[in-house]
């Protein structure tokens, strides 16, 4: 069996401020902004403050970058004293970053760090 990163799609270094809405596992609907750390054109990191189940449903959304996409969570591990999500786009929902113009705008009004 092969090991090591089995992601089809290369994860970039891409922190920008997202909003992450999930239901808990009482079905109680929640609501964050949190911070990515990394995203390709299939998935993507983020810290919660909370742990998420495994393969449970979430939306993910940022604007400033055309990201509004569900999503599948498929890892979260805890880490200092938040939870680190990875999460896969679900159907089919192929983000694209923004162009080497907008990007450097954003990051002009601080908005995404790089």
């Amino acid at each position: 069996m092969a090991s090591g990163n089995l992601r089809r799609h290369t994860r970039n270094t891409f922190t920008v401020k997202i909003r992450v809405t999930w239901q808990d596992q009482h079905g109680q609907d929640k609501s964050a902004m949190t911070k990515s750390f990394d995203i390709s054109e299939s998935g993507m990191r983020f810290e919660l403050p909370e742990p998420l189940t495994l393969r449970s449903d979430l939306m993910v959304n940022c604007e400033k970058i055309g990201l509004k996409a569900r999503a599948i969570v498929r890892s979260c591990s805890h880490y200092k004293l938040n939870y680190v999500i990875g999460v896969e786009f679900g159907f089919g929902y192929r983000w694209t970053p923004p162009s080497e113009e907008v990007r450097k705008a954003l990051e002009n009004v601080e908005l995404i760090v790089v």
